[in-house]
């Protein structure tokens, strides 16, 4: 039995691998695995793009074919194995024009492989940051700094969500100190215009909280000023109106003890 299921596996891999074509040049055979790879059959296209590999070593081609082996791994949501090939590009062929390229790609490949739920951990997306300003750096030149600085501010906000959801969670349970902590990194790490505005805001209630009004109208005002399309700018307008008024209550009631006295 054991030699029949080897046998079986032999013959099922060979009725695989007779479906695609095989050609004598690395040029048509690229052609026809970019074909498959166009057409979205992304096994096929893999099991041809390596046979230009494995049949004709020390071809030109293999930058590009190694490129296009990532982006069929990337396609498959398989991206460690996308991360893997963009590297193997950049290692053995440094000098390839499509070296940056496969740069953004690798960065773009730890974002999409970290988990979309901020509650989980974001490794991904910490590598993705450290990749993509590796590519800033290193290819001043290239087209593809825009979407990478676009990355960028995706991986920011995802990990501005992080510390905001993270803060949100302490001051619920009633640990404004620890909330104040991740609120505050949000504001002094991140740019990020949603993250920032509700972390100034969630800084001003615990300022409030903590009967510290002139803290709290100076954050809701930096809010407002900074953010007047947030969509908590109303909700931060409200408060404002309310610590004003418990600011001019507090100076009315100290100037009448004044009088008093």
């Amino acid at each position: 039995m054991k030699y029949l299921a080897a046998f079986l596996t032999i013959l099922l891999f060979a009725c695989a691998a007779s479906s695609l074509k095989v050609f004598d040049s690395p040029g048509d055979q690229f052609e026809y695995a970019k074909k498959l790879y166009q057409d979205e059959k992304y096994d096929q296209a893999i099991e041809a793009f390596q046979t230009v590999i494995f049949r004709f070593h020390g071809t030109s081609l293999a930058d590009s074919v190694t490129f296009y082996l990532g982006m069929c791994y990337f396609n498959q949501e398989e991206y460690i194995l996308a991360v893997g090939e963009f590297r193997r590009l950049l290692t053995n062929y440094p000098t390839s024009p499509l070296a940056d390229q496969a740069h953004y790609m690798v960065a773009r490949s730890y974002f999409r492989d970290s988990p979309d739920n901020v509650g989980l951990e974001q490794d991904g997306v910490k590598k993705a940051i450290q990749t993509a300003e590796n590519f800033l750096e290193d290819f001043p030149n290239s087209p593809y700094r825009p979407n990478a600085r676009t990355l960028l501010d995706s991986c920011h906000a995802r990990l501005a969500e992080k510390d905001f959801k993270n803060g949100m969670v302490y001051y619920k349970i009633g640990d404004k100190r620890a909330a104040r902590i991740y609120f505050e990194g949000v504001v002094t790490n991140y740019s990020i215009p949603e993250w920032v505005g509700k972390s100034l805001y969630m800084l001003a209630e615990i300022d409030w909280n903590e009967e510290k009004f002139d803290d709290a109208k100076a954050k809701l005002n930096n809010m407002m000023n900074a953010f007047p399309d947030h969509e908590w700018y109303n909700k931060a307008k409200d408060k404002y109106e309310e610590v004003l008024a418990k600011i001019e209550n507090e100076q009315q009631s100290s100037a009448d003890e004044r009088a008093q006295e």
